[in-house]
């Protein structure tokens, strides 16, 4: 005589493969990464170019990067961040049209012009916090002196 499974545990594995499924299909990175968006303005203009950074205050080594582009970047959830603090850095930078001109033959390179002051990339203070559920969006608008 063949022995039938019963009822409850074919139930019960349907709907784990159904939840299996579901969670599969879902946008939320199953790793637990968010996406991060925002925008970045310098003197109220969005910035043209730069690079923003996200440093883990929790997490040694754990950072992720967005290029800014006409003052707007997004992380997607795969290069995403964890929840948890991090510290911000913001950079972009002009080639620095001063300075006496060159002699002709070989030049030393100049070093591009950060146009974003310090207390934003080296000295950098500021701070968020990407949360788990929710948006995590982080707008700036930096003033120069």
């Amino acid at each position: 005589m063949q022995k039938m499974i019963p009822y409850v545990t074919l139930f019960r594995t349907l709907t784990v493969l159904a939840v299996s499924l579901v969670l599969g299909c879902s946008e939320n990175d199953p790793s637990g990464k968010q996406a991060i968006s925002g925008t970045v303005a310098l003197n109220s203009a969005p910035l043209e170019t730069g690079m923003i950074e996200f440093v883990s205050q929790e997490t040694p080594g754990a950072t992720s990067g967005a290029v800014i582009q006409s003052g707007n970047y997004s992380i997607s959830a795969k290069q995403g961040l964890l929840p948890g603090k991090y510290l911000v850095r913001i950079y972009s930078s002009r080639e620095s049209q001063t300075g006496p001109p060159q002699p002709p033959g070989p030049t030393r390179a100049r070093a591009p012009k950060e146009l974003i002051p310090p207390e934003y990339n080296r000295k950098s203070t500021e701070t968020v916090d990407v949360i788990a559920d929710g948006k995590n969006e982080f707008d700036y608008d930096i003033k120069t002196k």
